[in-house]
């Protein structure tokens, strides 16, 4: 085995010993951020985003220059670390030439002298919490893909997130995205079974849905699900509670 990568095997082995406390997080995060750095080649800058209640931050970097990086992306509310927690897909992005999906971004890391990074999702329980950003000063990027050994130091952040108390911000934000899906797939449903039995708009049916919720002191959930709940057999007739 080579060093790096006994480095790497070594600081797999610590964490899985580790219970992390919140104030811990951080330093330990950062470590891997720096194993990164020393064990793929070409990777000269590693960094953690994390998403917590909708809203991107960072929760580690081994170069200050990368913060910089990161605040464009914060500030544009895009970017492969924040899509890549966000969304749980692997990004790859070249600054030179521009890539069109972040031209923001491309130009920040050509002024940093940065010329790509790979954003790896880093997952608890199958939900994408965070991203694992590394960046490369190569001409022409990364010399070998770091997708592997990326998806074995994200999938320690993620033990390391579960280990410590940050996760259960981190699983709220899961669960509320979850709800937030199932309200609106509840709430569009009712929409549309309104618009077909009574011929109306959809802000026509929203506003039916809004009448009923404030006259029966109900919440528009339980509305919508009563609308639904009164579909017939057929599937054709449907009437507010």
């Amino acid at each position: 085995m080579d060093e790096p990568w006994r480095e790497l095997a070594s600081m797999l082995r610590r964490i899985e010993r580790l219970i992390i406390p919140r104030s811990e997080l951080s330093s330990a995060v950062r470590q891997v951020t720096s194993t990164a750095e020393s064990t793929i080649e070409g990777c000269d800058a590693a960094s953690v985003t994390i998403v917590l209640e909708g809203e991107p931050s960072t929760l580690a970097s081994s170069d200050r220059v990368v913060l910089l990086l990161h605040l464009v992306q914060y500030e544009h509310g895009q970017g492969p670390r924040v899509d890549s927690a966000r969304f749980g897909e692997l990004i790859e992005v070249d600054f030179w030439p521009v890539d069109e999906r972040y031209p923001n971004l491309a130009d920040a890391g050509r002024s940093a002298e940065f010329t790509g990074v790979v954003s790896v999702p880093v997952k608890v329980h199958g939900e994408p919490v965070a991203s694992l950003n590394l960046y490369t000063r190569r001409p022409g990027g990364f010399p070998e893909s770091p997708r592997r050994a990326g998806r074995v130091l994200a999938a320690e952040i993620g033990v390391l997130l579960l280990r410590s108390p940050v996760l259960g911000s981190a699983e709220e934000f899961v669960h509320d995205l979850q709800r937030s899906d199932e309200q609106r797939s509840t709430l569009g449903q009712a929409e549309g079974l309104l618009m077909m039995t009574h011929h109306c708009t959809v802000e026509q049916a929203r506003g039916l849905l809004h009448e009923a919720s404030d006259t029966e002191r109900r919440t528009l959930m339980d509305v919508a699900a009563t609308v639904l709940d009164n579909l017939d057999d057929e599937g054709t007739q449907s009437r507010l509670p």
